[in-house]
C-alpha cells in the first residue's frame, strides 16, 4: 500500500473545542467554519489503495502553537501542507513554500478570494491550492489516489487535471492558485492555460 505524508497546520482541522475556549464557540461555528467533527483523533487517513500519515503540531491553550518551518524541514518527504489563513499562517505559508518547495493549501473562509487580513491573493502569499473550509472536502481529497499520487510525484499538470475531476465528482471547488507552477518548477504558461480551460484557476 502506498503511503503519503501531509502536514495539517490549522486547529480547525486538528483541534477540539478546547482550543477555541477563549472564543465564542457559536460565532466560530457560524462565521469561521468551526465544525463539530474534524481530524483531531486521526493519525492516518486510510483509503482503498493508500494511507496518508498526518503530521500535526502541538497546540497550547487557546489554540496557540510555535512556528513549524524548521520542524517540517527536518521531517522532510512531505507531499502536501494544509494550513489556515490567519496573519501568522499567511506569513508561515510563504516561508514554507519557499523553503520546502512543497505545495501549501489554504483552508480558509476566504476561499476563492483574497485575504481579508493582508489583501493578498493566495498565490501572492505562497499558497498553491485553495480549499473550501469544509472538513469533508479535505478528507475526500486525502483519500483520492490519483491526486495524492500527483502531489507525491510533484506533477503540476496531473494535479490540475486531478482537481478538475475531483471537483466534478464531489461537487467541490478546490482551486489552483497560480503559484503551483512556481512551487513545482513547472511550465507556468502551460499550467495557467490548462487551469483556466478546466475551470480550476482562482
Amino acid at each position: 500500500m502506498k503511503a503519503y505524508k501531509v502536514a495539517i497546520l490549522t486547529p480547525y482541522l486538528t483541534e477540539g473545542e478546547s482550543a477555541f475556549k477563549n472564543d465564542n464557540l457559536e460565532w466560530q461555528k457560524e462565521n469561521a467554519g468551526l465544525e463539530d467533527h474534524n481530524l483531531q483523533d486521526e493519525r492516518d487517513i486510510a483509503a482503498n489503495r493508500h494511507v496518508v500519515h498526518l503530521v500535526k503540531p502541538e497546540y497550547r491553550e487557546g489554540g496557540v502553537r510555535d512556528p513549524v518551518v524548521n520542524d517540517l524541514a527536518r521531517i522532510g518527504d512531505l507531499d502536501l501542507i494544509i494550513t489556515g489563513s490567519t496573519p501568522d499562517s499567511e506569513r508561515e505559508a510563504g516561508m514554507l513554500a519557499q523553503r520546502l518547495s512543497v505545495p501549501v493549501a489554504r483552508f480558509s473562509k476566504f476561499h476563492g478570494g483574497c485575504s481579508a487580513y493582508s489583501g493578498n491573493s493566495p498565490a501572492e502569499t505562497g499558497y498553491s491550492i485553495d480549499i473550501p473550509k469544509k472538513v469533508a472536502v479535505v478528507v475526500n481529497l486525502l483519500k483520492d489516489p490519483a491526486l495524492m499520487g500527483a502531489f507525491h510525484e510533484r506533477d503540476a499538470e496531473a494535479i490540475v487535471r486531478g482537481l478538475a475531476r475531483f471537483n466534478r465528482e464531489h461537487a467541490a471547488s478546490v482551486l489552483e492558485t497560480g503559484y503551483l507552477a512556481t512551487c513545482l518548477d513547472a511550465d507556468k504558461e502551460r499550467i495557467q492555460t490548462l487551469s483556466q480551460e478546466l475551470g480550476v484557476r482562482i
